[in-house]
Order: structure tokens, then C-alpha cells, then sequence
């Protein structure tokens, strides 16, 4: 599968009208990054792809409030809410487990900017990409 990330970092900035997310990953006390990223897959061009979307829970919220199903909207915000009463503030919520399949938010404007983990020194491991939500505006 490719990574969307690495294929467009070249022009840092990415469109989306369409987001299939497969995962939240909640880790708000991350400093430098988003306390949220959607995990998700989807096609570019003939290829599958997959990619992370960077954002804060009150533009996931917009999202949701927007674009999503009523009853998606509901199960993730259980499951944040789970997430979040935990002492570490983190955890993965997985669209499959909560709604029965991916949430698809369709209709969406939204523009990001592309960017780039630091990656660990010692990992030597392939550089990992994610987008960083910067505006989402009604359509």
C-alpha cells in the first residue's frame, strides 16, 4: 500500500473532499503534533493508498457534525469519551469495532499541509508522513 504522504510531500499542501477513516489514534499530550490523527485508506489514481490526518478534537467534531452519519457520530464520540477517561489520555479507536465498518465523511473541503515525523535516530526506519488539517470549510 502507499503511503499518500510520501507521494505528495513534494508539494506540501493536499486537497481532500472525501476521508474513509479506519482508525483514530487519540495522544494528546504529544508536544508538536495534533492531539488527533485519522488513520485512513482510500485509492489515488488506480493505487490503494493510506494516510494520516493531523487534527484537534474540535475540528473532528465539525467533521463529524457536518459530514458523518448520526449514529457514527455517536459511537465515536462514546469512544472518545472512553479514550479520554483514561489516566494516559490515549488510546486507538477502530471504526471497525465501533460502527461495524469504516466511517466515510464525504462532501468535505478541506485543505493540509503535508509534513514529515521527526523519526527516531537510532530507527534508520523509512521516514513516516502525515497531513496536517489546516482549514475544512462547508460545501
Amino acid at each position: 500500500m502507499n503511503d499518500l504522504g510520501k507521494i505528495t510531500y513534494e508539494d506540501k499542501r493536499h486537497f481532500f473532499n472525501r476521508f474513509t477513516v479506519h482508525h483514530i489514534v487519540i495522544n494528546p499530550k504529544v508536544e508538536g503534533y495534533p492531539p488527533l490523527f485519522l488513520i485512513c485508506r482510500d485509492r489515488y489514481g488506480h493505487s490503494p493508498c493510506e494516510y494520516a490526518v493531523g487534527t484537534t478534537f474540535q475540528t473532528l467534531n465539525r467533521l463529524l457534525m457536518r459530514h458523518a452519519a448520526k449514529e457514527d457520530r455517536i459511537n465515536v464520540a462514546a469512544a472518545l469519551g472512553d479514550a479520554l477517561s483514561d489516566p494516559c489520555h490515549r488510546g486507538i479507536i477502530r471504526m471497525l469495532a465501533v460502527a461495524g465498518k469504516a466511517m466515510t465523511l464525504e462532501k468535505v473541503a478541506a485543505e493540509t499541509t503535508v509534513c514529515r515525523f521527526c523519526p527516531e535516530p537510532e530507527s534508520g526506519g523509512t521516514p513516516l508522513y502525515f497531513f496536517r488539517l489546516s482549514e475544512v470549510s462547508a460545501t
